[in-house]
């Protein structure tokens, strides 16, 4: 959130995870000359029941305090990863839904479900982003391939080079003209087709919902779009 955030983690010893997260959030505050609330003592969770409503909170904040109006709309929400619609997520699907104790059988789609049924967004819950065969055009890859990858900081190396195998894996799946996709990242030809070829089926489908969904292609929280190519 603009002036907060929420996480919600396994943690042995929750004091000292406290602690390390103040330190992290007070290096933040030095660096960037920001201002931070001291942390909170960490409140436990009873059970699963408890923890789906609080993951569920978590994700509609942002609904509710009306700066989207989709979870997925909301770049910085660990809801995408859960839907699969983020390269090498933190959050899997499979690993809330054992966290949960539901079955890994189509519980991002019940997830989701339950999450965007909220009043909040939608009584009836919003469609789950699929990667449709879509067409796009180089900008539209570009930005597909920075949003799949959280890519929003040009100073860091490695989400830049992460975006740049994402748009040359989406750039040769759509089977774009070679020195279209190859123009998506400037390295060269061989690199290209080498990086092309490294991306994970997970992570090109990531970036395949992100291409054909406009909530996760064009997310609020991002001040700008990649209009030319990804510096690795």
């Amino acid at each position: 959130m603009p002036d907060h955030l929420h996480l919600i983690v396994f943690v042995e010893d929750p004091k000292a995870a406290q602690e390390r997260l103040a330190g992290t959030l007070g290096a933040y505050a030095r660096r960037f000359g920001d201002r931070w609330h001291r942390v909170p003592e960490p409140a436990p969770i009873p059970d699963r029941k408890h923890l789906a409503r609080q993951v569920r909170y978590v994700a509609l904040n942002p609904c509710r305090s009306a700066l989207c109006r989709d979870p997925l709309s909301w770049l910085w929400s660990t809801h995408r990863d859960v839907v699969g619609a983020v390269v090498d997520p933190w959050v899997t699907a499979d690993r809330l839904a054992d966290a949960l104790g539901r079955p890994r059988g189509g519980f991002s789609a019940r997830h989701h479900r339950y999450v965007s049924g909220d009043p909040s967004v939608a009584p009836g819950g919003t469609a789950l982003p699929v990667p449709l065969p879509v067409r796009g055009d180089r900008d539209g890859v570009l930005r597909a391939a920075a949003m799949a990858t959280q890519y929003v900081d040009p100073a860091d190396r490695r989400s830049r080079r992460r975006a740049a195998r994402a748009a040359l894996a989406l750039g040769r799946w759509m089977r774009l003209p070679v020195p279209v996709w190859r123009s998506l990242v400037d390295v060269s030809r061989s690199r290209a087709y080498e990086w092309a070829a490294s991306v994970s089926a997970a992570d090109l489908d990531a970036a395949l919902r992100c291409l054909a969904d406009p909530r996760l292609r064009d997310p609020v929280g991002v001040a700008a779009t990649p209009t030319s190519p990804l510096q690795p």
